[in-house]
């Protein structure tokens, strides 16, 4: 169940995927390669773009 809390899931833990919602299918995702051990890069949209300057 930590883990669960961790990404903010604990309250839906018993509800099938389905009826997840899109954010929460996502992060349900994002603790599944987790705990599988995968090797990934996770970003966020504000760190993706960290040090891209804009243009005028």
């Amino acid at each position: 169940m930590a883990a669960l809390a961790r990404y903010e899931l604990a309250p839906a833990g018993a509800r099938p995927f389905e009826l997840l919602s899109g954010g929460q299918q996502a992060r349900l995702q994002f603790l599944l390669l987790e705990l599988s051990c995968a090797t990934c890069v996770r970003a966020s949209a504000p760190a993706f773009w960290a040090g891209v300057k804009s243009r005028p």
